[in-house]
């Protein structure tokens, strides 16, 4: 059965760019349709997988442009198959850290069944469809101590004429203090990183790109942080819990609307 949705407010009528917050529970999944392109930021849990599939047809989506996979932990790749199954993916664009563990193996097999072949983003890459431009950012270490398999997130920078989105994966301190050492400009609207989970380095993130919206993705059987929540709206964010139902953000190049 497909995901229920928020109304499209009057407001948001005549903006061309439209972003999808999925509420899967605890995982990732982000649409960004334009008039003439779509894009799928991770695909959710495998017990979603076909949840999120049917929404897409439903949505009017049968082909993605461009299917971006942050890194390879179930809850951002375990509904791949469902989505390969049912819509027709241009291109597969993946993190260059993969991870050696059962969902990183399981996400392999469902690929080679489909017979796709990933690009791993080794380098800064830029996409550009129907007026929207995608930075993708990989880690910039090929090892990470501590939390590899979250610090392999890649990080998705989207700009709409006056208005940016970042997404962060499941990126924590050593991640995102590559990020912050890199300068970042700022941001009108944040996925944050690692379902909210409280990190160090999320005061800083936050007063370096002061977003006007942020998004966490929970459940409530797992919880953001309350501190999470807390150092957001000091920056004066307005922040939404996927655990309450999807949001969806429109943009008109200019303004930005929100609905939950």
């Amino acid at each position: 059965m497909p995901l229920a949705l928020p109304l499209v407010p009057p407001e948001a009528g005549d903006c061309s760019f439209r972003l999808i917050c999925f509420n899967l529970g605890k995982a990732d999944a982000f649409l960004i349709t334009t008039p003439h392109s779509t894009v799928l930021i991770d695909t959710g849990s495998r017990e979603h997988g076909k949840e999120l599939a049917l929404t897409l047809l439903e949505l009017g989506v049968e082909r993605l442009n461009c299917l971006v996979l942050t890194h390879f932990d179930a809850d951002h790749v375990g509904g791949v198959h469902q989505i390969l199954k049912r819509l027709a993916v241009e291109q597969v664009l993946e993190s260059p850290l993969l991870s050696h563990n059962k969902d990183s193996q399981q996400y392999r097999l469902v690929l080679k069944k489909h017979g796709v072949s990933p690009g791993k983003v080794r380098s800064a890459e830029e996409l550009r469809l129907d007026g929207v431009s995608y930075t993708l950012l990989p880690p910039r270490k090929k090892h990470y101590a501590r939390d590899e398999r979250n610090n392999a997130s890649l990080l998705v920078h989207v700009r709409h004429g006056g208005n940016t989105f970042l997404f962060t994966g499941d990126a924590r301190e050593a991640r995102l203090a590559e990020y912050l050492d890199s300068g970042p400009e700022r941001c009108d609207w944040l996925k944050v990183p690692h379902h909210g989970h409280y990190q160090r380095a999320l005061p800083r993130l936050f007063h370096a790109l002061t977003p006007r919206y942020a998004v966490i993705t929970s459940s409530e059987e797992k919880r953001e942080d309350p501190r999470t929540v807390d150092a957001l709206r000091q920056v004066g964010c307005q922040v939404a819990l996927t655990r309450l139902g999807a949001a969806v953000y429109y943009s008109d190049g200019e303004e930005i609307f929100a609905v939950q």
